[in-house]
This record gives C-alpha cells, sequence and structure tokens, in this order.
C-alpha cells in the first residue's frame, strides 16, 4: 500500500505540472481531455488515491492482552550494581539459615586492611558492624569499599555501622565518604548514610526479609 501511496501522489505531482506548464504536448492535450470530461482536474483525484493508499498501509495495532504475573522476588536487581555478584549463590531464594552462613564463610575470605574488624550478628537491628582502629582516611575508605562489594554479594541488609575508634580525621565528612565508597558497589538510590560520633549508620532501603527472620 505504500508503494501504491507513493506512486499516486507522484502521478497527482506531474499531472499537475502537465496541466500547468505542458498543455500543448501530447500528454498534456490528453490531461486537459481528462480533465473537460471528468469535470476536475485529474490530478486531485490522485491526491485522493495517494492518501487513501497511505491510510490504509498504516500499521495496525494490536490488541494486548493483561501482562502476566510477575514473579516475587526476594532480592531486587535495582538495588546492586550492574557488575555480576562474586558469589551469586548467596542472593538466590534460601528461606533456610543456609544463606547466612555462607555470608560469614565469604567475609572471612575478605583481605581487610589492617585495624578493620567485622561484626555480624543477626538477633541485632544493626547486623553489621565494621569497626575501624586508628585508620586513617584512605584505608577506612578502602576497608568500607570492601564492605560494600561484599554487601553487593549478599541478600541486602536493614543497617550496617561503620565505628571509628581513634581514627585520625580528615577530607569530607566521614557519612559522605562511606556514600562514595559504598555506592562503588551499590546504587547511591538503595541507601542512606547518617553521621553518629565516631560512627556512620547506613540504613537500606530495599531490605531482605530473610535477616528479620534470624531474630
Amino acid at each position: 500500500m505504500k508503494a501504491m501511496s507513493v506512486i499516486a501522489f507522484a502521478g497527482a505531482a506531474f499531472t499537475f505540472y502537465l496541466l500547468q506548464s505542458a498543455r500543448t504536448s501530447p500528454i498534456g492535450m490528453v490531461m486537459v481531455e481528462i480533465d473537460t470530461s471528468i469535470g476536475f482536474p485529474p490530478y486531485v483525484l490522485l491526491a485522493v488515491c495517494g492518501v487513501a493508499f497511505a491510510f490504509m498501509s498504516r500499521p495496525r495495532r494490536q490488541k494486548l492482552g493483561p501482562p502476566p504475573p510477575s514473579r516475587p522476588s526476594s532480592i531486587s536487581s535495582s538495588g546492586r550494581s550492574p557488575a555480576p555478584p562474586a558469589n551469586a549463590g548467596l542472593t538466590g531464594a534460601d528461606d533456610s539459615g543456609d544463606w547466612y552462613e555462607r555470608a560469614r564463610g565469604s567475609a572471612r575470605t575478605i583481605q581487610w586492611p589492617s585495624g578493620t574488624r567485622l561484626l555480624l550478628d543477626a538477633t541485632k537491628p544493626c547486623p553489621i558492624e565494621l569497626h575501624l582502629e586508628q585508620a586513617p582516611p584512605e584505608r577506612a575508605k578502602r576497608a568500607v569499599s570492601l564492605l560494600g562489594t561484599w554487601i553487593a554479594t549478599i541478600p541486602m541488609p536493614p543497617r550496617a555501622r561503620i565505628v571509628y575508634e581513634n581514627c585520625p580525621s580528615g577530607g569530607p565528612p566521614r557519612h559522605h565518604q562511606v556514600s562514595g565508597a559504598l555506592a562503588q558497589s551499590i546504587l547511591r538510590s538503595e541507601f542512606k548514610a547518617l553521621s553518629d560520633v565516631d560512627a556512620v549508620d547506613v540504613l537500606f532501603f530495599h531490605a531482605d526479609p530473610r535477616w528479620s527472620a534470624l531474630r
């Protein structure tokens, strides 16, 4: 239909040219006779045909049925970094407590900077605490970055806390440093860092319910 529409419009343009500028040519005289016999210019008829062909060639909208129901997922990918998690098994749909033991095991394999201690207690409202002792800003930032990488491989916790013990201050505020380090592995829209006395609390907006099941 599109080809017919193009042909009709081209014919209308050519007929218009003949009637306006080449009426005395052989084909122009034929067009004049047709114009006289039908009572209106033939290019009008061709243009109408072109419009009709163009209308009929439009793609028809298909009626779509209701979308299939989405399956609930225990882990939302919107809170993860684009890179795949290092240990995908920890983020699977596991309702037992095995995922927690695997998470603890994976935390032990991390090469934490000196003066760093990671405390895990799923029975507390804040199950993850990272203690930094006498850590300068760069070392503290590296430890928090490792913490974010590890959290990105496990079910999202409700909270985490970074405790600074006799750590020298320097650079931006600590809660800004924590946000920047965690954002290397977790989207900023998924958490909020709050400053406290010698500590930074991190609240995660989409905590996995499996954490509360362990309390």
